[in-house]
Formats: C-alpha cells, sequence, structure tokens
C-alpha cells in the first residue's frame, strides 16, 4: 500500500460520519498518480465543493500517459518517455447499494467515503455499485495526453485499454471522483481545496517484452538430431495486470498463453493436450503447478478467422492454453504474496514433432558448400492474450501479443551437418590416410550426460548397450548408422544436426585391433553446413598384453643397460668420498 493510500485509509477510519470524508477516487487513483497534493478533508459548506453553491459543477480531466520505467525520478515514480495510443472510458456510478447517488448533496459523498475501503481492496463487489451504462465518454491519448472536457460532478471508473503492445504498469482501471478533494498546507495550516481540474499520470510497460520462449538446454531428455524430431519450448509470459489491492481471478480474466508453430516444420499434434508438458506459475521450488483439464485447457486454433485466432499467421496454428477460473485464482494468489522486485512468470512446457521434410534433408558433398532446401531454419513464435476485468466489453479488450520474429519471444532453431573421419594414427600427418571401418559412437546433448558414458567405458569389458550413462545419448543415433564403413572410414552418411550449439560424440566401440579412444569431443557445425570430425586410432600391439606405450620388458637389455649404468655411479661415488677423506687426513697430521 503506498503512502497516500496509507493516509487516506486512516483518515477515513478516524473521520467516519463526522462530516468529512477522503474522496475514493484520490485514493484509488493515489498509485498511478504523481504531483498531485493529498486528497483533502471537505467542509460542509464550502462554496467550490460538489455539495456547495457553485453554479458550474463540472471539470476536466486530463491523463498523461508515459511508458513504465525500471528507475524511479526524483518523487519516486517510474516515469519513462510518453505514449500513444491508449483509449479510457469513463463509467460513472450512479448507485451504491441500489440507493441513488445526489451528487449536489453531502450525504451522497459521506456514502462514497464508506465504500473506499472496499475500492482501495479491489472489492467492488461488497460496494455494490450500478453504473450508468447510457453515458460512457471515451477518449484515446494522442501526443500521450487526453483530456475529458465538462465531466459533471461525481464517482467514475476508469478503465483503461492499452496500447498495442503495452499493458498497464498500475493498474487499467481504477476511481477518481470529480472535483479531485486536495488538501494544502501553509505555516501549519491545512485547508482543503476541491479540484475541477484533475491531472493523473497512469504508466504503461512495454508487455512484448515481458515474455520469452527458449529450446531446453536437454538436460531432462536426449534429443539431438533432427532425426530425434522432438523439440522442447519453454515460453516465460508475464501477467500484465496490477493493481492497488487483492487481485481475483476476475481480473485476469481472458488471460491465455500460446504457441504459435510453422506447419510446414511442425506436425500439428492429433490431441492438442499432448503439446502440453507442464504450466506452473513461478520458478523453481516455490513454483505452483496447474492441472491440466482443472486449471487450464489446451486447444489447436488453425486459423486467424476461429475464435482466439486474432493475429495468427497463415502458415502457423496456435497451441492456446487457456485458464479457468481456477487457475486464475492460483495466479492471482500468486501475484498477491509477491514482495518487492519479483516477477513470478506463467512457465508452460511445449514439444513438438519435426515433420519429416525437416528431419531429412541433402548434405553438402563437401565443407565448403551449403544446402539450398530451406529445411534448416525452424522460426517458432509465442504470445498470450493480455488479462482485463471480467465483464470488459469484446471491443475494448486487448489483441493477442505476438512476438515478433527477433523479440525474445521467438525461438530460431537452426540445423547443419557432421561426418566422421576415422583413421589409423600411424598415418598421422600423410596426405592419404587410411579409413577405418567399425568405429560406432554415441551422440549426445550435454557435456555432463557424454564425459558419464565416457567414464564407464573406461573398463573396457563394458559394451556401450548395457551402460545407463550411455544410453542417455540420442535414441536414434546407434549401431548401423553411427558405425564407420569399409573403405571410407566414414558413417554411413552425414547426420543432420542442431547447429551454433555444441554436441558431443563418444567414441564406444573401436576398428577391430584398435585401441577405442577414451575422448569427448565437442562439435558444433554452421547453418546448411557439413563439418568432418576426425578421430584417429592406435593400434594394439600384436601380444597379447599390450598398452599405449611401448615398454621396455623386465629383464630386457635396456634394463640391464640401465642397471649397469647406475653400479657405475655408485662406485665412482665411493672413491670420490674414500679419496677426499684420505686428504682430509693427511692434513690434519
Amino acid at each position: 500500500m503506498n503512502k497516500l493510500t496509507k493516509k487516506c485509509v486512516a483518515a477515513i477510519a478516524s473521520l467516519a460520519m463526522a462530516g468529512t470524508l477522503c474522496v475514493a477516487g484520490a485514493v484509488t487513483m493515489a498509485s498511478v498518480a504523481w504531483g498531485v497534493p493529498h486528497p483533502g478533508v471537505p467542509q460542509p459548506h464550502a462554496d467550490n465543493s460538489p455539495w456547495g453553491t457553485k453554479q458550474d459543477k463540472t471539470g476536466t480531466l486530463t491523463i498523461n500517459k508515459f511508458k513504465y520505467a525500471d528507475t524511479v525520478d526524483g518523487e519516486g515514480h517510474h516515469k519513462g518517455a510518453a505514449l500513444t495510443g491508449a483509449t479510457f472510458t469513463l463509467k460513472k456510478v450512479t448507485k451504491i447499494d441500489n440507493v441513488d447517488l445526489k451528487y449536489d448533496e453531502f450525504s451522497t459523498w459521506s456514502k462514497i467515503a464508506g465504500i473506499v475501503g472496499a475500492l482501495n481492496r479491489g472489492d467492488e463487489a461488497s460496494a455494490n455499485l450500478t453504473f450508468d451504462d447510457n453515458t460512457s465518454p471515451t477518449s484515446t491519448v494522442s501526443e500521450n495526453v487526453t483530456t475529458f472536457s465538462n465531466l459533471p460532478e461525481g464517482l467514475y471508473k476508469v478503465v483503461e485499454t492499452p496500447p498495442a503492445g503495452y499493458g498497464a504498469a498500475d493498474m487499467t482501471e481504477f476511481y477518481i471522483t470529480m472535483p479531485l478533494i486536495e488538501t494544502k498546507t501553509v505555516d501549519g495550516a491545512t485547508t482543503t481545496t476541491y479540484n475541477w481540474k484533475p491531472t493523473i499520470n497512469p504508466k504503461n510497460k512495454d508487455i512484448s517484452k515481458t515474455f520469452t520462449k527458449k529450446l531446453d538446454d536437454g538436460k531432462d531428455h536426449n534429443s539431438v538430431l533432427a532425426k530425434d524430431k522432438t523439440l522442447y519450448y519453454t515460453i516465460s509470459a508475464s501477467v500484465n495486470r496490477t493493481k492497488s489491492g487483492t487481485l481475483s481471478a476476475d481480473d485476469l480474466n481472458g488471460f491465455a498463453v500460446f504457441d504459435d508453430f510453422p506447419t510446414a516444420a511442425f506436425a500439428s499434434p492429433t490431441d492438442a493436450s499432448s503439446a502440453v508438458e507442464s504450466v506452473k506459475i513461478g520458478d523453481g521450488d516455490s513454483a505452483t503447478e496447474l492441472t491440466k483439464n482443472t486449471d487450464y485447457n489446451v486447444s489447436i486454433v488453425k486459423a486467424s478467422s476461429e475464435a482466439d485466432g486474432k493475429n495468427l499467421e497463415s502458415t502457423r496454428n496456435r497451441i492456446l492454453v487457456k485458464f479457468t477460473d481456477a487457475g486464475l485464482k492460483k495466479i492471482a494468489d500468486k501475484l498477491n504474496g509477491i514482495t518487492n522486485g519479483q516477477d513470478p512468470k506463467v512457465n508452460v512446457a511445449i514439444k513438438l514433432d519435426l515433420s519429416e521434410d525437416y528431419q531429412k534433408g541433402t548434405a553438402p558433398t563437401d565443407t565448403t558448400s551449403t544446402e539450398q532446401n530451406g529445411k534448416n531454419e525452424v522460426v517458432n513464435k509465442s504470445g498470450y492474450f493480455p488479462a482485463s476485468p471480467k465483464g470488459t466489453p469484446d471491443a475494448n479488450k486487448p489483441d493477442p501479443i505476438v512476438s515478433g520474429d527477433d523479440d525474445g519471444g521467438t525461438s530460431k532453431v537452426k540445423y547443419g551437418w557432421f561426418d566422421v573421419f576415422k583413421y589409423d594414427a600411424a598415418d598421422e600427418g600423410k596426405k592419404d590416410r587410411t579409413g577405418l571401418p567399425g568405429a560406432e559412437f554415441r551422440l549426445f546433448n550435454t557435456e555432463e550426460k557424454a564425459n558419464a558414458c565416457a567414464k564407464k567405458l573406461v573398463d573396457a569389458s563394458k559394451d556401450a548397450n548395457d551402460v545407463d550413462e550411455c544410453k542417455a545419448g540420442s535414441s536414434t543415433f546407434k549401431s548401423d548408422e553411427a558405425t564407420t564403413q569399409e573403405t571410407t572410414g566414414k558413417l554411413k552418411e552425414p547426420v543432420k544436426v542442431q547447429a551454433g550449439t555444441n554436441i558431443y560424440l563418444v567414441e564406444v566401440k573401436a576398428p577391430k585391433d584398435y585401441m577405442r579412444l577414451p575422448e569427448v569431443k565437442a562439435v558444433q557445425v554452421e547453418e546448411g553446413k557439413l563439418k568432418i570430425v576426425e578421430f584417429s586410432n592406435t593400434k594394439k600391439s600384436s601380444e597379447s598384453k599390450w598398452a599405449w606405450f611401448n615398454l621396455p620388458a623386465t629383464g630386457a637389455t635396456g634394463v640391464i643397460i640401465f642397471a649397469l649404468a647406475g653400479m657405475g655411479l655408485i662406485a665412482a661415488s665411493v672413491f670420490l668420498y674414500m679419496r677426499n677423506r684420505k686428504e682430509e687426513e693427511q692434513a690434519k697430521a
């Protein structure tokens, strides 16, 4: 609760029906306004008051619109650059608890004072308000300013439709009174004034930058080849609704997250819900996991003409995660429990299968050319439907936000090719090297997994097919297609893998009569290009026992020579010692 709200709530508690009040609009508006004097205490007989003798009881409301800034200004506000395009609608309150409001009477303003607490909490329902549905003036911000002129006295609900790509950083709805009651203190004396030309300054955050989509790091799966086909993504979206008081499910109405996938690159799921692995609000151990079909539902939208298909490109389908009231309540509860600096996001885990066209392709014939079939990049977009208060007319609901080509909500996965060349280490440095058949490999998407497999295979009796750590490699890269061939020493055919990221090769079986190379090789390919990864192998000794290096056998000539040399050194040392001692004795004599 901000300082202004605290002061007003305290004032209400003490003033009660003593003929004074703190205007509801000034309080609920306070968190989005700055540079406005504190709301004041009206006097029953003030000529300029709404219940006084003032003849023209209309005023002008000015709204200055700004972008939300991460830093604060000298007054402690997140006031950024000017912003244009928001639309504001005013809804006048005509009844409280089914009792008509007569704004020229002091009793009506006392009644407004009685619901300030509820409005501050966002509990509009308990305030039991009735609005004038026939007169709802609307104005759009131009050059960051909009005004409502000749606005009659009364209590108004202000509803904002943010500009495209923006959401309210303060609130999208609030209450204000015309006039705005303010106080002014001079030389210790406080007086009350009635501002018939109030100015407020709500701020908006660029919500197109508040969600991201990332390809998962591979720790929880072994997908790495195009042939593995499944790609795993996580969409993280901030909820665009904030306000003074406690959020409820009604405040988050319409909030939904979606994935707009290219239909050429991915096979459309026959069961929409199978594409969504999990939905959570928050991160880590404190995250709240939502339940499918209870807290959210999943559907596929195939055209922009369908419901929830707005802004959907013709070459894409939309996997839509739409929240139920139960799910929205869990999200609201999480947001209500945050402290300063926290921004819990809704995290949606998506998995999609590549189409056959994108799994396959024709590899370049050499390392200098590039494949030209256009199936080497997958651009997958995401977005969400911003929340709006329950009951907001469809015409006033914000459009869905879809990530741009270079925004954080868009993932780009590229593909290239690799092959291996296995040769005899004795040919190192030669122009023509002999290719070795029979070397088998495993491919991993993390170095940790690759090292775990390689470490287990230090035991020469182990078979990779029986080692759990080696089973963490790609499930589609093994046996014949992962084995070097006769005469070439290369794989059966080049392998299509993700480009621009490291993949890790481990030799799990050496060519016949050769030692296995116990090395993990990191490989990174370029989009559409072929990379050759070289592996050399050392031939085993022809003897029954062998090791990496040729060592002199026990009792061999080399050992005898070293032994004789050692004996000679010892004899020389003894001779020198005895001679020096004899010289010392002669000197003493």
